[in-house]
């Protein structure tokens, strides 16, 4: 009875084994139960080439930097027709960020330019959602690293996820499951992804009704965010804020190191955070994590565009919560990113 369970139990992880590694190979990789918020499955099918921006990030960066409205400035700047994508996930660190630009960004993908478009989170090594985006992008061969920074139990789910990640994926995609938020494949197949639009045009009236709808389903963030998320900002999401000396760290520098080697020029968009947010934010915390950008950016040669300024901050009517720009703030910050940053760092490369 024992060997026939002992057998019973080979063969379930025999299988998970061969699912975990089937599903990459497959083109699956990048679907998952919660695409949010951007298909980057959908883009990961589109043909490659001809990528001139590329912008990876929190959900922070899908709210603020949107793919038109930056085309719009750059084709204006530079005389031809652009392609931006915003490949934004929720909670995006330094390992999350080279993982896609890894797989979604390989090859004929390259972009011209990469943006980072950051905040405290991206850099921390004990980011709380942390174990959810190993358990999300992790590989098999991740394993090493992410069992040695096992703390607690979260940390343990997360890092043994890659192993049944085959078995999840599967019937997601045979349910087409993937599908369920269409406007999300809507907004990557014909905006370049984020979560605001802005076009002439035919196009003009679909980018205000998407506008609308998502302030119309997130009209309750800031109060939500007020009552639920602020009171324990400090200790939850920044309590154990750690930069340095582990695998994000090692991440986001083997990014760096592999984009130079490509040639692609990257930028580190500082996002704005509403006063709001800061308040309940530790000095220290954001002191720290500032410094330690600049201070890469300096050694890696890493252009920044700061955006963390009273211009940004103090605005309520540019923001849809207090740490994600609205419509308003997303078609203002796109636009003066693009002039005084991403245009001179093109045309630079034109010539």
């Amino acid at each position: 009875m024992m060997r026939h369970g002992l057998a019973t139990i080979a063969w379930c992880l025999g299988l998970a084994l061969a699912l975990a590694l089937a599903v990459p190979r497959l083109g699956l990789g990048h679907i998952q139960s919660v695409v949010w918020p951007a298909d980057i499955h959908a883009f990961s099918q589109l043909p490659g080439g001809d990528v001139d921006v590329a912008i990876l990030g929190s959900s922070r960066a899908s709210f603020g930097l949107s793919p038109s409205a930056l085309d719009r400035c750059l084709g204006e700047g530079l005389g031809r027709p652009t392609r931006t994508v915003n490949l934004a996930r929720t909670f995006t660190t330094g390992f999350g960020a080279h993982r896609t630009w890894q797989t979604a960004l390989a090859g004929d993908k390259r972009p011209r330019v990469l943006v980072l478009a950051v905040g405290p989170e991206f850099f921390d090594e004990r980011n709380p959602q942390l174990p959810a985006s190993l358990g999300q992008l992790a590989t098999l061969g991740d394993l090493p690293q992410t069992l040695a920074r096992v703390r607690s139990l979260d940390d343990l789910s997360g890092a043994l996820r890659p192993l049944v990640r085959g078995i999840e994926v599967l019937p997601i995609a045979l349910a087409h499951r993937d599908d369920e938020e269409a406007w999300l494949r809507w907004m990557m197949l014909h905006h370049g992804g984020g979560q605001f639009c802005f076009e002439d045009g035919d196009a003009q009236e679909g980018c205000r009704t998407n506008n609308r709808s998502v302030q119309t389903q997130l009209r309750n963030r800031w109060q939500t965010a007020v009552v639920d998320q602020l009171p324990g900002l400090a200790e939850v999401r920044y309590g154990d804020h750690t930069l340095g000396g582990g695998m994000v760290e090692a991440h986001t520098e083997a990014l760096l190191a592999e984009a130079r080697a490509a040639d692609v020029p990257v930028l580190f968009v500082k996002l704005p955070l509403h006063r709001t947010w800061l308040d309940h934010t530790p000095d220290a915390v954001e002191s720290a994590w500032s410094t330690h950008m600049e201070r890469l950016g300096q050694r890696e040669g890493v252009a920044l565009h700061d955006a963390h300024t009273r211009r940004w901050i103090t605005k309520r009517s540019l923001f849809i919560d207090p740490d994600h720009l609205g419509p308003k703030g997303s078609e203002a910050l796109s636009d003066e990113v693009c002039r005084q940053s991403l245009l001179p760092l093109l045309a630079a490369q034109e010539g």
